[in-house]
């Protein structure tokens, strides 16, 4: 949920009073041109940007103050696969490890090795 979500990047408006409810256990696509802001309100519904003003909730959790029992419900993956050029196998694979309550360090070390990655 929504309730007049906005962002601005300096004079650039990303997103103005986003209004939005989701029913639970419903399916729910953006669908709209670049630059609409349907990013921009993912993002935000999952902190991972902070919103210039008004109020995002996911799963009935503001979502500044989502935790572990509720990023495990969700799905997300960015449209920006590009990595740090610092960033190391060994250090992404420890980033990932504390967003999979079932992570199988035994599992990733083979598929570490057998993508032969450095």
């Amino acid at each position: 949920m929504s309730e007049t979500l906005s962002k601005s990047y300096g004079r650039l408006h990303a997103l103005s009073a986003l209004d939005l409810e989701v029913q639970p256990a419903s399916v729910f696509a953006l669908i709209g041109p670049n630059g609409a802001g349907k990013s921009t309100a993912i993002k935000i519904l999952l902190h991972l940007i902070r919103a210039g003003g008004g109020k995002a909730e996911l799963l009935g959790v503001d979502s500044r103050r989502l935790g572990a029992a509720e990023l495990r419900q969700v799905g997300y993956v960015s449209e920006n696969q590009r990595l740090p050029g610092w960033m190391q196998t060994g250090y992404f694979l420890d980033y990932c490890k504390g967003l999979y309550p079932s992570w199988d360090d035994r599992f990733a070390a083979e598929l570490v090795e057998e993508f032969n990655l450095p």
